[in-house]
């Protein structure tokens, strides 16, 4: 009797505990179910309020529409934008233009334009049957020429060849006693030696690469469509050569003048890092010439 009693009581309490768990399960359901829905009302409310800033932005900083997003907002949200906005519109002073003093630069003349450029003028005489009166026969007077109009004429580059020839002449009265004395004319150095390069064909070469931007490949395309063709390892030899040869003394001398100054005004315009200790590739740098400053100090006496 003891046995059976102890073993229904055991039941007992393992269906209470089932119970318990059952409700435990139940419970936690419950507030699983009500976690998803607070995370799905959550969402939806970030994703109002990231639309209500995009419209707020690209209406306050002027977005343009084809970088702007196609935002639309509830009618709701939508008046309740423009209320705000027309309120803080209501509330702002008005706006002062002011006048701007300065005197507007006058429009410079044709005249005025053109004026550093030479001027060549082509008549245009009547012809000789046209030089007699058309009502009476008599001939008639000149009374002058008339402006009509003018127009600019550009004369392309030509490129020729230039052959230097030098004068030798000899003594024929040493030549008679079999003694040759022969005596030549200067001539001019060329730029380079041994090269066909004249000073105005490496100016122009460089004048296109260092003021145009006109890479040596593109200028060995035209070199080619006149003609002539000019390699471009022989237009970058020819560019470094002059530069080195004729324009490294000039910089050289206007930077003497420079360091002369009391004032120096550099141009701060700074320029990738590429290699360079304990810095990245992707930094700006100013790159100046300590050694020189550090001579410009000392002998100023300036620190």
């Amino acid at each position: 009797m003891s046995n059976s009693s102890n073993r229904q009581s055991d039941i007992n309490t393992f269906l209470t505990i089932i119970e318990q768990q059952n409700n435990t399960i139940a419970l936690l359901t419950k507030n699983g179910e009500d976690m998803q829905n607070t995370i799905r009302d959550l969402r939806q409310t970030i994703a109002n309020l990231e639309e209500t800033i995009a419209e707020l932005n690209r209406r306050f900083f002027g977005i343009s529409s084809e970088h702007s997003k196609n935002i639309s907002l509830p009618a709701d949200k939508e008046s309740d934008i423009a209320e705000d906005i027309s309120e803080d519109d209501a509330k702002a002073p008005p706006a002062k233009t002011k006048k701007s003093s300065k005197p507007r630069k006058p429009k410079a003349s044709r005249e005025e334009l053109y004026a550093s450029l030479p001027i060549c003028e082509v008549k245009c005489p009547l012809p000789d049957d046209q030089k007699f009166c058309p009502d009476c026969g008599t001939p008639l007077e000149p009374m002058g020429y008339t402006f009509v109009r003018e127009e600019l004429r550009v004369i392309p580059a030509k490129l020729f060849r230039v052959r230097y020839l030098q004068q030798k002449m000899r003594c024929p009265g040493c030549h008679e006693e079999d003694e040759t004395t022969i005596v030549a004319a200067p001539a001019p150095a060329s730029l380079f030696p041994h090269s066909p390069a004249s000073p105005s064909l490496v100016a122009m070469i460089m004048y296109r690469k260092a003021g145009l931007y006109l890479p040596f490949y593109r200028q060995e395309m035209d070199f080619g469509m006149s003609g002539v063709p000019i390699p471009r390892e022989t237009q970058a030899r020819w560019f470094i050569k002059g530069a080195l040869e004729y324009l490294e003394p000039i910089y050289s001398r206007l930077h003497e003048e420079l360091l002369r100054r009391d004032l120096i005004h550099a141009d701060e315009v700074p320029c990738q890092v590429l290699h360079e200790d304990g810095r990245k590739a992707t930094q700006k740098s100013l790159h100046v010439d300590l050694s020189k400053w550090k001579r410009w100090e000392a002998s100023s006496g300036t620190v």
